[in-house]
């Protein structure tokens, strides 16, 4: 199994990513760019970006550790060094073992009415500026020192704040050449990504496969040869590479995936413990109790519980406070899933 037939399919996928990125890379040089804020989070060991939704397009470059992307469904496997492209809307996370730093640019890119009827098209069907794509960059550095003079620059241009540089407030000869300074660095940041792209497009691992594929149908059963079936290959090379890579089973993974969304549950949802056990795939609640105590140290109920009353003493803390957080929130909780925390939206 997995053997001719697979090179063929991966020939063909190839050829459509090529093809795309071409018709993609046509529409980047007739559209309107605008950067909108340029940032780095450094996220500590075992830390996490969580479910946090894109305002608008932008891209990620993950530096110096290895993580889990996620962008909606879908996952990348980062490792040393990764770049993403997130569209609009897309719910992100990026879960790591490790410390590594997040740099982010957030970016709006539009049409001018007079482009051909073509592009206009294009925007319909195959808007690139809210896709999500990722890869191993074959020349990291150079994308890593880009951005670290970006930030900088960045920096300068908003004084240090942690505000957005906005071209339409600034004013004076200096703040329009950072404007520019901005847009240009961005273009050509755009066109090493791009780049990148087009001469090595990147394909899905069997790891990568995998865990997208359980991700939407993990609450229905999932087996080593149901996952050998779809991806053409034997179960035991399923289960060998996807350990080589993500150091667990399959199965073992599905679970973390189903007490993920348990927690998820837990804290935004008012259901009870029997309506979440068989929405994430446990028929029986006392097995789910069970499965849910053995992953996080705690029971369903006293996780509901901690995260309630911490959610309560940080609503009181904010309430007594007179600093009111600049940008939109986002919030996560930390490796032992109990304390909640404000993070400011790309704040350090």
């Amino acid at each position: 199994m997995g053997g001719a037939s697979d090179g063929l399919a991966g020939s063909s996928s190839l050829r459509r990513i090529l093809m795309n990125i071409n018709e993609q890379i046509q529409l980047w040089n007739q559209v309107i760019v605008r950067v909108l804020d340029i940032r780095i989070k450094r996220v500590g060991h075992g830390d996490e970006i969580r479910d946090y939704v894109a305002p608008t397009s932008m891209f990620m470059y993950l530096a110096n550790g290895s993580a889990e992307l996620w962008a909606d469904g879908d996952v990348w496997l980062a490792e040393r060094f990764h770049l993403q492209h997130i569209g609009k809307g897309k719910r992100v996370s990026v879960q790591s073992a490790s410390s590594l730093d997040a740099y982010m640019i957030l970016y709006k890119a539009s049409l001018p009415a007079s482009a051909l009827w073509e592009f206009h098209m294009m925007m319909q069907t195959e808007n690139p500026f809210m896709e999500s794509w990722g890869l191993a960059p074959s020349e990291p550095l150079v994308l890593l020192e880009m951005l670290q003079a970006m930030v900088d620059d960045w920096k300068q241009a908003d004084g240090g704040g942690r505000g957005q540089f906005d071209e339409e407030k600034s004013s004076g000869k200096d703040d329009g050449l950072r404007w520019l300074k901005a847009k240009g660095d961005f273009i050509r940041f755009t066109h090493a990504a791009l780049r990148e792209r087009a001469e090595h497009p990147c394909v899905p691992s069997l790891a990568e496969q995998v865990i997208r594929y359980m991700a939407r149908n993990y609450r229905g059963v999932i087996s080593v040869e149901q996952l050998a079936q779809q991806m053409n290959y034997t179960p035991q090379y399923v289960s060998r590479k996807f350990k080589e890579q993500m150091g667990c089973s399959p199965l073992e993974y599905a679970i973390r995936l189903r007490m993920d969304m348990a927690r998820n549950l837990l804290r935004d949802t008012a259901a009870t413990q029997q309506e979440i056990a068989a929405y994430v795939g446990y028929p029986d609640v006392i097995y789910f109790n069970r499965v849910f105590k053995k992953q996080t140290g705690v029971t369903p109920g006293q996780y509901r519980q901690k995260y309630r009353d911490a959610v309560s003493k940080d609503t009181r803390n904010r309430s007594n406070s007179s600093v009111v957080a600049p940008h939109p929130a986002m919030y996560h909780v930390d490796n032992n899933d109990i304390h909640y925390h404000l993070l400011v939206r790309w704040g350090k």
